[in-house]
């Protein structure tokens, strides 16, 4: 168990500095990036939705739209359902330029998987998806205090 622990935190950290680099590239910042990847993976959204996705607050969102507005990776659209309130859209244009910054790890990921049998992948991918349950319900906790 202490040797996973250990690889699980390695791969927090190497994640991190992986983040960071492709946020580099692209002109923003690792949290500009993960906010983008919120809305890549869940589409248009408003800012309020995009600051309860990524735990931030609304002031500090502004600034992160702001800087992904500037860097051309996405743009505001009036919303159709409430005047009163902007869309964030990623821009499909920039998407080419993502891809192949992230497509290249992607690849070495899919590499390493294929060498686990059909039932090996299917544990890890439970394993997987209860250790980013467990992460971002504990991010929860300790932002909010809660026991």
């Amino acid at each position: 168990m202490e040797e996973l622990l250990g690889a699980l935190r390695e791969l927090a950290n190497a994640d991190v500095l992986y983040n960071a680099a492709v946020a580099e590239r692209l002109g923003v910042s690792a949290v500009d990036l993960r906010c983008l990847s919120y809305l890549d993976a869940h589409g248009p959204a408003t800012a309020s939705e995009l600051a309860r996705w990524s735990g931030l607050t609304s002031g500090a969102l502004t600034g992160v739209v702001n800087r992904l507005a500037a860097a051309g990776l996405v743009r505001r659209d009036p919303d159709p359902e409430d005047a009163r309130r902007v869309r964030i859209i990623p821009l499909p244009e920039q998407r080419e330029e993502i891809e192949s910054l992230m497509r290249p790890l992607g690849q070495r990921l899919a590499a390493a998987a294929s060498d686990l049998s059909p039932d090996q992948q299917q544990v890890l991918t439970k394993f997987v998806v209860a250790a980013c349950t467990a992460m971002s319900q504990e991010a929860l906790r300790i932002r909010h205090f809660i026991d």
